[in-house]
């Protein structure tokens, strides 16, 4: 769980740097 954790706190922030 902790990797999907990492993978979608850096996904979130991809999306928040990108928008």
């Amino acid at each position: 769980m902790e990797l999907y954790e990492l993978w979608h706190k850096k996904n979130n922030a991809k999306n928040e740097f990108v928008v």
